[in-house]
């Protein structure tokens, strides 16, 4: 994606996980209860006003869920502040997007760099 001004940042349970006794644990722990969370998600990319902020709702994101997305990140009658927008993939392949500005199919279609 082409961005300026913006910092893209993406987080997820992909490749990172551990199975220890036969269970699979990832990396990103719930700061609620200390444990490894347990998601269907993969990944969520999110798009910022900074890097930092990006990288931080991108992992809260995962840890969150799909159930709190819109919640965090506004819509475009209710825009969050500094907040554009966030992707999440599931394993199902499924994916939800929240946030402002144009959003469809051709969103996700690669593109020439002109």
């Amino acid at each position: 994606i082409w961005l300026r001004d913006e910092a893209c940042a993406t987080s997820g349970q992909g490749n990172n996980n551990l199975i220890i006794d036969g269970q699979e644990l990832g990396h990103i722990l719930d700061p609620r209860s200390l444990t490894p969370i347990k998601s269907d998600l993969v990944s969520v990319t999110c798009v910022m006003e900074s890097a930092v902020e990006a990288d931080i709702w991108a992992t809260a994101l995962v840890v969150l869920g799909p159930e709190r997305l819109e919640e965090v990140m506004g819509t475009d009658a209710q825009p969050a502040q500094g907040r554009r927008w966030a992707v999440m993939f599931a394993r199902d392949g499924s994916l939800q997007i929240a946030g402002q500005g144009p959003f469809g199919s051709e969103w996700l279609q690669p593109t020439k760099r002109k």
